[in-house]
């Protein structure tokens, strides 16, 4: 579920990025910036996740579980973030987009390295591509996941939230991100290296 739901989660937004940034006033060149931003998260989550295991190797559920509420959290903030209006809401995404990417980065550092050091080495391909065919599925299908929601447009009472085709994809990485957080707190059951 983690290499799933984690790549599903990159691509879930994408199509809807730029009407959503265009409906806040943005330009070509921060739509750019909000793109990329995604992938400089990802490039840190790993590393720095990466550093924090390798001192804290026992640690590798908590972090994992940590990067996952990190995720949530921008998954969370990328929906709600024309309620901070044009220039906040722009600045939102931008937040939104890279600490998502550096959840993504994160979980495959944590997963990756758990995987080194648990399974055996005559089995490390198979499971690494296994999981490979699971994050690139993922990818593939994240736009089907999030397109319904471009059908959808409702105020929530008593809110001033707008629930539409810009932000519905949003709300669609929450509940992948909650359904994901809650499947690895109960089955992800770290075990000693060997």
């Amino acid at each position: 579920s983690n290499m799933f739901f984690g790549c599903a989660g990159f691509s879930i937004v994408l199509p809807t990025v730029w009407p959503y940034l265009r409906e806040m006033g943005a330009s070509t060149f921060f739509l750019a910036c909000v793109v990329s931003m995604y992938s400089v998260g990802e490039g840190a989550g790993g590393v720095i996740c990466g550093r924090v295991l390798s001192r804290y190797p026992r640690a590798a559920k908590r972090l994992l579980l940590a990067s996952m509420t990190l995720g949530l959290a921008a998954a969370l903030a990328y929906a709600l973030a024309r309620l901070f209006g044009h220039v906040g809401g722009m600045l939102v995404v931008l937040a939104a987009r890279f600490f998502s990417g550096f959840d993504n980065g994160a979980r495959q550092t944590i997963e990756q390295t758990y995987i080194s050091t648990v399974v055996p080495p005559r089995h490390q391909t198979t499971v690494s591509s296994q999981l490979s065919s699971f994050a690139i599925t993922g990818i593939m299908l994240g736009p089907a996941l999030g397109a319904p929601m471009q059908a959808v447009h409702f105020e929530v009472p008593g809110l001033a939230l707008r629930v539409d085709g810009n932000n519905g994809p949003g709300v669609v990485l929450v509940v992948v991100c909650v359904v994901n957080f809650l499947a690895t707190a109960a089955f992800f059951r770290p075990c000693e290296p060997g």
